[in-house]
């Protein structure tokens, strides 16, 4: 009975360790280390994306921080937190975030559009319209409000440009 109950005890050990390997590796998150499923995982999103709505950016980070730890790999945990960051006037922080999301997922509309924000914010008005521009490039016909988005601040550039050169 007791070689039974070590080979379990070992097995057991043995996949622990298989585990937290592939964690440090980073082919798991901490999520599935942790063992929480998709719909746990999507509850704490739904509840950080609520607070961030209610202006409770701090506790939203809180929440959206520890999420990319359980799964550092889902761009749209990047890109919100990036929103949070924003909210936050972290405009380092947010385009970082912002960043990582786009490498994730190139065609990631808010964190194209909102990283576009954030550059025109901070006087990179030619990195803004890049940013923007891809926005527009993927959906062409507007039918996204992000794309929406993406256009109405591009004629906001336009016309600020204009006034420049007639001033």
């Amino acid at each position: 009975m007791q070689n039974i109950t070590e080979n379990i005890s070992q097995n057991e050990a043995l996949f622990t360790w298989q585990k937290l390997l592939m964690y440090v590796e980073g082919k798991i998150g901490l999520a599935e280390l942790e063992g929480l499923d998709e719909e746990q995982i999507s509850t704490i999103a739904e509840i950080g994306y609520a607070l961030m709505e209610q202006g409770r950016t701090d506790e939203a980070r809180k929440l959206y921080e520890g999420l990319i730890e359980m799964a550092p790999v889902d761009p749209y945990f990047h890109s919100v937190l990036g929103a949070i960051y924003q909210r936050m006037n972290d405009n380092e922080k947010s385009l970082q975030e912002y960043d990582i999301a786009l490498k994730l997922n190139p065609g990631d509309l808010p964190a194209l559009v909102n990283s576009g924000e954030v550059m025109l914010h901070s006087g990179r008005i030619i990195e803004a319209l890049e940013r923007l521009k891809a926005a527009i490039a993927i959906d062409k016909e507007g039918s996204d409000p992000w794309a929406l988005r993406a256009m109405a601040l591009v004629a906001i550039i336009g016309n600020i440009l204009k006034e420049k050169a007639r001033a």
